[in-house]
């Protein structure tokens, strides 16, 4: 079954639009998805911004492995008083996904997500329509920034689950991001390390506990090698009531 979906959405000042395609199963093994989504700055002020993006994505199951790829191309327009000008960036991402025939349920992952930086005033760094979070410590804009992930998920019983992952950032120009943890005039690319572990308590199906802690370390990179390490720890209890 081919999937095709169109959205139109409303948020004053802006105007998104989106044409989604998806195919499960091509050849009974390749999942294909596709979309073409646009943003239009309806704000009204000196400096309007409209993006467009084309993205696809497949997948690939082959026995205990999954393998996705997908890529991302973008067409930005600035619009000022007495000039318009046009530039084009790129992002992409991929996963390896593998479970390992152990007796209880786990899986080992390698996931990347690469959001192009500046190259010239024609291919500038990646802008994305929506803010997601990839880190569960250091949380930057994903542009021009490449996150590397390893990560290690297993069911150890039948009411308890645990995850552990280290996720390595790295900046794709040396202008775009230029915040904490880049110390002033820093010509380093790596920005540091995180490492974050995560326990799940279920006893009953209606009540959950979430115990995580984890730092991201300036340390491990070169961008700002003396900045302080940030630090998180949280519990959460969610409990269904019928």
């Amino acid at each position: 079954m081919i999937t095709v979906i169109l959205r139109i959405l409303t948020l004053p000042p802006l105007v998104l639009m989106s044409f989604d395609w998806e195919h499960p199963s091509i050849a009974e093994l390749l999942s294909l998805k596709a979309a073409i989504t646009c943003q239009f700055d309806l704000s009204g002020a000196d400096v309007a911004l409209h993006t467009q993006y084309l993205t696809v994505k497949a997948s690939l199951p082959m026995k205990s492995l999954l393998f996705e790829i997908g890529g991302s191309l973008e067409t930005l327009q600035t619009v000022l008083a007495d000039d318009n000008k046009f530039t084009m960036a790129f992002a992409g991402d991929f996963g390896v996904f593998w479970t390992p025939p152990l007796d209880f349920h786990s899986r080992l992952s390698f996931t990347g997500h690469i959001a192009g930086g500046r190259v010239d005033d024609f291919i500038g760094a990646f802008v994305p329509v929506t803010t997601k979070i990839y880190g569960s410590v250091f949380q930057p804009r994903l542009s021009a920034l490449s996150i590397l992930t390893l990560n290690y998920t297993a069911r150890l019983g039948p009411a308890i689950g645990a995850g552990l992952s280290a996720t390595c950032f790295v900046r794709n120009d040396l202008g775009t991001q230029v915040s904490y943890p880049v110390s002033e005039d820093s010509e380093g690319y790596f920005l540091g390390t995180e490492i974050f572990a995560r326990i799940i308590y279920s006893p009953f199906s209606d009540l959950q506990l979430n115990i995580g802690a984890g730092a991201f370390l300036p340390a491990l990179g070169d961008a700002g090698p003396e900045e302080q390490a940030l630090w998180r720890a949280e519990i959460t209890m969610v409990l269904a009531i019928y």
